[in-house]
Order: C-alpha cells, then structure tokens, then sequence
C-alpha cells in the first residue's frame, strides 16, 4: 500500500500550491475593480451637481454614502462603473456673497466693479458711479446705494430697473442718453417698492414722464401705478347710416400710464328705447398708449328700421285755444315697437302753469309719428305771454315717496315736477301713471321760494297687475382656445321683468377659462331676451395656449423630473415688454427665474423647479400688449449613473472616496478567497516537505516517540 502510492502526498501538495497561486492571482487581478495607470476619469457628472463645489465638500459626501458597483466591469483592463442615486447626495456650494466678491474688483483708478457688472465710487457701493451696456435689459441697484451719478446710465441697454431700497437714494444726476423711451415699444419700467410719491426716485421718473417719456413707475408697498381714466363714447347710426346721436360715457376703463386700453369689446349695443344695433369694426378709433384721461368713439348702426318719434306739449289757455306747442322729446325707436312716455302732470311756461288734459294713443311704429299731449292754463295763470295775474308767485318743487301696492314696502323717492303760484294757492298731488297718493294730498303755497311739496304714493294693483311681464334669460357659453369651438352652454338664471324695466348682468369667473364678450349685456325690456357671454379655455392638456399676439417657441409642454435642475422656455414675445412671469397664477419672485432677449427666453431656477409639487403646472408669460400660456409637467426625482477610473495607487478622482471593501465579480468577498490561498499554500506545503515521514507513520513503520 506504502509503496503503491509512494509521491502521492508530494503530488497533493504540489496541487494545493498551484490551487493556492491562482486563487491569491484570482483575487488581486479577477475582481470587479481593475488597477489602471493613469488619473481617474468622471464619464457622467452627477445631475444637478454644483459646478462650484469644492473637494473637501464631495470627499465629506462620499465619506457618508454607499457605493453600488455595477455586476459587470466597464473595462476588464481599467474601468469600473459605479450608481449613485441623487437622491442620496446633498451637494453644496458657496455662499452667493463669496462667490460675488470673487468677481468684484478694484480699479486702477480706485473705483470699484461688483459682480453686478457696474462700476462704483468705492468697495462701501454708496455711489453708482456707471452701469455699463453688458448689464443687459435687467438691473437692481443694491440697498447700500444713496447716491447716482449723472450719466451713469448713458449707453445701457436697462428698460427694467429695480431698486433694491429706493428710500436711500439722496440724489440721481442728470442722463443724455437713458431711458430711451421715444415710443411705447422703449417702455422702461422702474420698480421702486416702500418708495412714497415724494420720494427722490418717484418724482425723478414722473418729471420724466411729464416730459412725454414712456415710463411705468412702480411704487409704495401697494404697488400703486399711475393710472388712466379712458372713457367711451357710443355714435349710434340709423340702418340707413344716418346719425341719429351720440352717448356719451357709455363705459369707461382704468388703464396704467404707458398701457394700451383695452377698448370695447361688445359687438352689439341696445339703448334704453330697446333698439338694437351692431358694431361697425371699421370704423373702431386707434387706440393710443395711455398718457392721459381721454374718450374714444365706437360707432354702432341699427340692424333694422327706426323712425323718429316726436313727443309734443300743446298748451292751450283757460278758454281751450292753443297759445303754442312745445317739443318735449324726440326718441329713436325701432320699427315694430310701441312708444311709451309718461308726461308731467302739469307744465309751466313763464309765470302760467298748465294742467295736463289730454294724453294721446301710441301705436306700433311704422315710420316718423308725432304725439301731442294737451296742457290748459287754469283760471288764475293768464294767457300767452304770462299776463294774467299781478300778484307774486313762488316756486314748488313736487317729489313723491313710493310704496309697493301695501303702501308698507318702500320704493324711492323721485322728483316730479314743479309748479310756479302765488301764495295760498292749494297744490293737489299730480297723478303718477301706475300710482295712486295716499295720506296727505294737498299742499298750500307759501310766500317763500325753494319750496318743496312730498306727497306719498303707492302702486295701483290694476296697473300693475296689467303691466306686461317678459323674461331674461342668461347664457355662459364656453369655447376652446381659438374661439373655433363651442364645449358648452350653461343656463346660468332666467329673471321675469315688467315692460320698461332696465337690466343688467356681469360675466362670472370660471376655473379654466377667460371672459372674452358679452351679447345684449344690459337694456331695457320690452320683450324676452337673451344675455349671453363668451368665455375661451385657458390651458388643455398637451397644447400650448396663447392669444393672439405671442405663442411659446421652444420648450413648450415639457415632462421634467423635480430634480432636472433649471427649465428653460421661450416666448416670441419682446423682452422689453414683459410684465410677469406667474406659475400657477402667482407671480414669482425674482430669484426663481432669469429672462434672456432673443425673444423671451425663461429660465426657472433649478431650486425654483425642485420646490414644485408633482402634476401640471401653468407658465404665463405676461407682456404689456398680450400673453401666451405653457404646461410644465413636473415627475418624480431620476437617479444617474457616474463611471470613473481608479488608479494603480488604489486612489480615485478628487472629490470621490474609494469603497474599501474587497469585492469580486459576482459579488463575494475577495478576503475570504485570500484566506483559503493562505491555507491551501500552508497544507501544500507540508504535504511536500515532509512526505517520508507522513508515508512512514501511515506505513506503521516509525514510533511515536
């Protein structure tokens, strides 16, 4: 047996320490991490990593996180690939006062640059002494400023200025050259926040407005502009084309100084004789940047025939002859319609007063009508001329209380007439069409002028009860964005009138739309109507939404993750004419967003987009003149995957830790395998140093001594 298997052990140990050598190679030069020369190499820069962190910051954040080493090696010879999420990493970077002062710097003729770009008096920033054409549009005069050098803002390009504490500034020089405002296109628009309207700013820019600048000031923590009153005025035109008169005052708008009104949008108008008539659009008057208090003229043409219907008083004397007639009104009304007029109850010419007697018929107008009320002097009041009596007269104002048909439910009051006597006449209530006086009737005249007679009245329950009624009925309609195409038509109330009563509707606020115009807005009633108002969507899903002035050009409707850092969108909108940038409705603030010309191209800050909630958001852009509108869909966070080298030292990249742990490729413990080569050399070893002895003790031969 001895003999038969004699080299056996040498041979077993020959193989325990070749097994050894391949496991202690396998586990230097097989595992998953490859030594390579050279310096380590970043393939993938972290998303959203602060170009200006440091490496102490990095080598502290590596310090605290757990790598995960990819299953595959990137290359077998001298690269490995490594994820992390950046969710797990907390960048930093330096504070915004060191990274300025970095920038700044002293001038050769001791003046002192920020990192603002412009040029100071000294390092204290107390006195700008020039802001120089590389600013851009856009610039904040800091809070440590009280004094601003003349022309120091000759040659830039800034229309939008901020002050960052107005109340400081002392004094403001004289400029040649800036602001630039010929015309509204050269708005320049001044921001001056806690400043009054005797402050040196304020009142620096308003004499620049008073001189015919385009300015727009802004200022006072209300954020008071100066403002406009723009009225408008109605030419209303028969069917033929003929003027028939002009209202005056019809409605009126606010608008800020430097602001274009925004004009009438109704295409239609009724007056209070129930007329409808129709806009003529050509005719519409050019509307001018709002410099001051002024009207403009709209012009309106009836859709259907009117006529000219003439209202006269006859006055006759005591005896029944006719001293003269009086034009009393002239109404424009539509072909078809029934004329109504309620005439004074008496009338007075002179020192005669006259008592209605006789009230004509109306009929339904067809053409030109006259209707002529009869007036009779009274015994005492004389004939034409005013003869008649010698005895003085005095002047009574008549008004009347009015109560519904319970005489209990208070109406108003009104004036009625007046009448012209002498002292001790009695004056009886006036009859009121559709009332009846009650309580105290009569009312003597007294030798005194200024006097005034009330009588009650209250509403005759026969009259009312025959006074026709008619409906108003309001629609809200609802289109999409081009005003193309109706989504729906809602019934909003329908409201009973009687004949001659007056209306009038406003248009509602609805989530998700804008109100565009109205139709038959308000009026009189003489028959059913219908009110309708227009309103066109304001955002829809996957589309971009404008007027008709700017639309989004690039960047529009984006999918992002909360962590993508900055989002950049951009309007063909003119920068100069940007008011606000609002998310969501809310104007954001100025550290959330950059503006570039080139059109508009926005920037939102990358702490800005992180800060928003996960869904749909709405980006406006607001211009003077117009807007357009873009979704922002904001998704959960990413993660990124960063590959680097590691050197033959064992080291990495600056500002990346080296995970110590020995790893292998499939994941195990490259420390064990060590310890097994360790084990197998050692018993290797033996087996071959010492093989006659381990044969002879097998054998039985040797004594254990």
């Amino acid at each position: 047996m001895v003999k038969k298997n004699k080299g056996l052990l040498k041979k077993i140990g020959c193989i325990l320490i070749s097994a050894s050598i391949l496991l202690t190679g396998w586990t230097f030069f097989g595992s998953s991490i490859s030594i390579a020369d050279g310096d380590t190499t970043i393939v993938d820069e972290v998303l959203n990593e602060d170009p200006d962190t440091t490496e102490e910051d990095v080598e502290e954040v590596a310090e605290t996180e757990e790598t995960e080493e990819t299953a595959d090696a990137a290359d077998a010879s001298d690269e490995t690939t490594t994820t992390f999420s950046t969710d797990s990493l907390e960048l930093y970077s330096l504070p915004a006062a060191a990274l300025g002062a970095s920038l700044a710097s002293t001038n050769d003729d001791g003046t002192y640059t920020a990192d603002d770009g412009a040029t100071y008096a000294d390092s204290s920033m107390t006195e700008l002494v020039k802001v120089p054409k590389s600013v851009g549009t856009s610039f904040t005069v800091p809070s440590s400023v009280t004094v601003i050098d003349a022309g120091a803002f000759d040659g830039s390009d800034v229309k939008n200025l901020t002050f960052e504490d107005g109340t400081k500034i002392t004094s403001i020089g004289t400029h040649n050259s800036w602001p630039n405002t010929g015309s509204v296109d050269d708005m320049t628009y001044v921001s001056c926040l806690g400043c009054s309207s005797t402050s040196v700013v304020v009142t620096y820019f308003q004499d620049l407005q008073d001189a015919g600048k385009f300015i727009e000031i802004n200022f006072d923590n209300s954020g008071t502009t100066t403002t406009f009153t723009i009225t408008y005025d109605y030419i209303l035109l028969a069917k033929d084309g003929t003027v028939l008169r002009t209202e005056t005052g019809v409605s009126n708008e606010t608008v800020v100084a430097g602001k274009i009104p925004n004009g009438v949008t109704a295409t239609t108008y009724t007056d209070a004789n129930g007329v409808e008539y129709a806009r003529v659009t050509d005719l519409d008057p050019d509307l001018e940047v709002a410099t001051k208090n002024r009207p403009y003229e709209y012009t309106f043409q009836a859709t259907i025939d009117t006529y000219e219907i003439t209202i006269i008083y006859q006055l006759n004397d005591a005896d029944g002859n006719k001293v003269k007639d009086v034009t009393a009104k002239t109404l424009a009304l539509a072909s078809g319609s029934t004329p109504t007029y309620t005439a004074d109850s008496t009338y007075t010419d002179g020192t005669t007063t006259y008592t209605l007697t006789s009230s004509p018929t109306f009929e339904e107008v067809t053409g030109p009508a006259t209707y002529t009320y009869v007036y009779t002097a009274s015994s005492s009041g004389g004939e034409s001329g005013g003869g008649g009596t010698t005895n003085p007269t005095y002047t009574v104002t008549i008004k009347g209380n009015f109560y519904e048909n319970d005489g209990t439910t208070y109406i108003g009051e009104r004036t009625i007439t007046s009448y012209t006597q002498e002292a001790g006449k009695v004056i009886t209530a006036p009859t009121v069409d559709g009332y009846t006086a009650f309580g105290t009737t009569t009312y003597t005249v007294t030798a005194s002028n200024s006097q005034t007679a009330t009588f009650t009245y209250k509403k005759t329950t026969a009259s009312s009860s025959s006074t026709k009624k008619f409906k108003v009925t309001v629609y809200d309609v609802f289109y999409d964005q081009t005003m193309t195409k109706k989504i729906e038509t809602k019934t909003r109330q329908t409201d009973t009138y009687s004949q001659g009563d007056t209306f009038s509707y406003d248009p509602k606020t609805y989530s998700g739309y804008e109100y565009v115009s109205a139709e038959n807005q308000s009026g009189t009633v003489n028959a059913d109507r219908t009110v309708t108002f227009k309103y066109k969507a304001t955002t829809a899903s996957g589309k971009t939404t404008s007027n008709s002035k700017y639309s989004v050009t690039a960047g529009a409707n984006q999918k992002v993750p909360s962590n993508v850092g900055t989002v950049t969108i951009t309007c063909d909108g003119p920068l100069d004419k940007i008011v606000a940038i609002k998310v969501d409705g809310v104007t954001l603030a100025q550290n959330q967003f950059t503006v570039e010309s080139g059109s508009t191209i926005l920037t939102l800050t990358a702490s800005y987009v992180s800060s928003l909630s996960a869904g749909d958001h709405v980006v406006r852009f607001e211009y003077t003149d117009g807007w357009a509108e873009t979704l922002l869909t904001i998704t959960g966070k990413t993660t990124t995957t960063v590959t680097y080298k590691v050197s033959s030292d064992g080291s990495i990249s600056s500002g990346h830790t080296k995970d110590t742990t020995p790893t292998t490729a499939d994941g195990f413990d490259s420390r064990y395998l060590l310890c097994l080569a360790i084990f197998l050399l050692g018993a290797g070893t033996i087996l071959f140093s010492k093989q006659k002895k381990l044969e002879a003790i097998l054998a039985g031969d040797r004594d254990d001594e």
